[in-house]
């Protein structure tokens, strides 16, 4: 199936309304998404509503010639390693979709923007959960390459490091082993480190959008990150 044939697939697809687009709907649109062709906005990057980059792709315009860009092509050329996300018809008063630059990460690392089925990070939105708590039984150790590696790190690095963590580190973590196996990345920041909580929890908050959206994560005081290792 070409790219352009891709693009007929998405165009189908926004046609149906928003309320209408179930699970299975998500499904087949991020399927044909990395590889459908599309023209960019202008300006070409934009800053969302959360505060992060976003590069623009609209849907092209009948019988017009148009600079073809693709995710697929865009993730390797630079939307990796200029720490962006993508918007596609942010000229919409809603936008069709939206990616961070985790999900990006998660269509380099597994070849789909959907979560690989066999994963074993737990999603855990409880903010009063952010900071490991003192006792909790832990195993910890260095990710896996795969997990999240140095070529995709850079961006999240360097907001820590812009956010006054001097040398942001990381590690695998599970939590109660004794109880279950859910495993969590922990990264070298606690409330401690920031001038206000508010600080704190827009960076801790901040983290999640340079991570795919099945990774859960916590935050763990400096002085207790012995086995992590620099982003």
């Amino acid at each position: 199936m070409s790219n352009l044939e891709k693009t007929a697939i998405i165009y189908k697809l926004v046609q149906i309304p928003l309320n209408r687009r179930d699970d299975r709907w998500q499904i087949e649109f991020s399927t044909h998404l990395p590889t459908a062709s599309f023209r960019c906005g202008n300006p070409q990057i934009i800053t969302g509503p959360d505060g992060f980059p976003y590069f623009q792709l609209l849907l092209p315009l009948p019988g017009v010639n148009f600079e073809s860009f693709s995710i697929s092509k865009m993730m390797d050329d630079f939307l990796l390693s200029e720490g962006l996300g993508v918007v596609l018809n942010a000229d919409l008063p809603q936008p069709d979709w939206v990616l961070s630059y985790g999900d990006i990460v998660n269509l380099k690392l597994n070849g789909s923007l959907l979560p690989p089925p066999d994963h074993s990070f737990v999603i855990e939105n409880n903010m009063e959960q952010e900071v490991l708590r003192k006792g909790a039984t832990i195993i910890s150790g260095k990710p896996a390459p795969h997990l999240y590696p140095p070529t995709v790190s850079s961006p999240l690095k360097k907001m820590l490091q812009h956010n006054g963590i001097r040398d942001p580190k990381f590690a695998l973590v599970c939590l109660h082993p004794e109880k279950n196996s859910r495993f969590e990345l922990a990264f070298n920041i606690s409330p401690q480190d920031f001038s206000s909580r508010e600080h704190y929890l827009s960076v801790f908050r901040a983290i999640g959008w340079y991570l795919p959206k099945h990774y859960a994560y916590v935050g763990t005081k400096a002085t207790s990150t012995a086995g992590f290792v620099s982003l």
